[in-house]
């Protein structure tokens, strides 16, 4: 599995059990043997840094070559009259350990490549350099053999400015009449997703729904779909974040595996082109085959819907704060719900529905507001929802949500989790951090 955000900065260890630091020991053997054993790094597969002056090298945004140099006429470069049905942009931030399965996931790609109705284009980041790349069909699985759009030295691809410049600069040259997103890299819920290991930076959910804005305003509507090819972004707190500009959310509530998403089974769909976005979402989740030992959990939300689950956790909320119940019986219940990743992490559904349905609460209020939690997540928020044969439905409910529990010092505790945490949309829309701070205090 991949070692989600593990050995960088935002992180607190404090925050994780001793349990799930030997499994990441373990995970840090398996990627050390697994790195020396990958293909060379994608600028070394024959693609060329056509026409980057190493002056720039300081820039934030991909230099394009010249329309008239040998570089523009290399990469065919495309000049669409007429909108296709979907453009894919997928943007590879893989500036850390998955840099070599960037290559496997582009070759997967091109079994398929654009076409008339479908173009796809990827970014990639490997901290070699920076290409973008329009995906076109060929049969050799060992090779690229795309065109290249444009390319730089490496850049910080955890900054907004450069996924932002991408997306916007891709949107103009592919016109569609959906589009959808494919983000790959590390992922940590509500902590944030793509790791740029030179810069050591990621970014964090304010920021990317900031971006998401920024390209819903250039359309003038939202985008269709956002599939997290990264584990753990199946959170409320990222939910939120996107609502304002995106359409459907795809992502996993686990640790996904280091081979990831797979890209051809999904671009392979022959009436790929005839989706609607609420379509492309569930085919996106169906083709993520959560029984093929790389993912085990996916879900779509239905954005739309985050309003009504907001509410509800607002009335939860509310209710937590004004409970008489003994705070030793809330923290029990939260220890003892299903985490995902972190031991915050907790199971939405399952976290709602234990207090609903705990024998030791007596408290009408709280247990009605549980109850409306579960059904907004049920039968609103979370329209498919897959798992792998070997966990129960009652663990994966299509969403975790943040629910701390362990007694850290108050320092760091306000550190690693209560600044930041309070700078969400879900908690400003929710309150939830203070209420759930009664969960460390059983």
């Amino acid at each position: 599995m991949r070692p989600c955000l593990l050995g960088s900065t935002p992180l607190n260890p404090r925050f994780e059990t001793v349990n799930s630091w030997v499994l990441r020991l373990g995970l840090l053997c398996f990627f050390a043997l697994w790195l020396a054993s990958t293909p060379p790094p994608l600028f070394a597969q024959g693609i060329e840094l056509l026409g980057v002056n190493s002056a720039d090298s300081t820039g934030t945004t991909l230099s394009s070559p010249d329309s008239g140099s040998a570089a523009a006429s290399a990469t065919g470069s495309p000049t669409p009259k007429i909108e296709a049905k979907w453009t894919i942009l997928h943007y590879a931030a893989v500036d850390n350990n998955l840099k070599g399965v960037a290559v496997e996931n582009l070759n997967k790609m091109e079994t398929t490549g654009s076409t008339k109705q479908v173009n796809i284009v990827s970014f990639v980041d490997n901290g070699d350099g920076c290409a973008v790349y329009w995906i076109q069909k060929d049969g050799d699985l060992a090779r690229l053999t795309s065109p290249v759009l444009k390319q730089s030295p490496p850049l910080d691809s955890a900054d907004p400015k450069v996924f932002l410049e991408f997306l916007t600069s891709m949107i103009d040259r592919f016109p569609a009449e959906h589009y959808a997103v494919f983000i790959g890299s590390h992922g940590a819920g509500w902590k944030g997703t793509l790791i740029d290991r030179t810069s050591e930076t990621h970014i964090k959910p304010p920021a990317l729904g900031k971006v998401f804005e920024d390209v819903a305003a250039k359309i003038s509507r939202k985008v269709d779909v956002v599939v997290f090819d990264a584990c753990l972004m199946a959170a409320g707190e990222v939910a939120s974040e996107l609502a304002n500009s995106v359409n459907y959310m795809v992502a996993s509530q686990m640790a996904t595996g280091i081979s990831g998403y797979p890209y051809d089974v999904f671009l392979g769909k022959s009436d790929l082109d005839l989706l609607t976005g609420r379509g492309l979402a569930e085919w996106a989740a169906t083709a993520a085959g959560v029984d093929n030992g790389s993912i085990d959990t996916v879900s779509v939300l239905d954005l739309a819907k985050i309003g009504q689950y907001e509410a509800a956790n607002k009335r939860l909320s509310d209710a937590v704060l004004a409970t008489a119940t003994p705070n030793s019986v809330l923290k029990k219940i939260a220890d003892e719900t299903t985490s995902h990743g972190y031991d915050s992490y907790k199971d939405h559904r399952k976290f709602a529905a234990s207090l609903a349905e705990s024998l030791n609460i007596t408290d009408t209020a709280l247990k009605e507001a549980a109850r409306e939690v579960v059904r907004v997540i049920k039968d609103e928020l979370v329209i498919k929802n897959a798992h792998s044969p070997y966990i129960l439905d009652e663990d994966v409910g299509g969403v975790n949500i943040e629910v701390p529990t362990d007694k850290a010092d108050d320092a760091e505790y306000k550190k690693y989790h209560e600044e930041p945490y309070q700078k969400l949309r879900f908690d400003l829309n929710t309150g939830w951090h203070n209420a759930v701070t009664k969960f460390r205090k059983g």
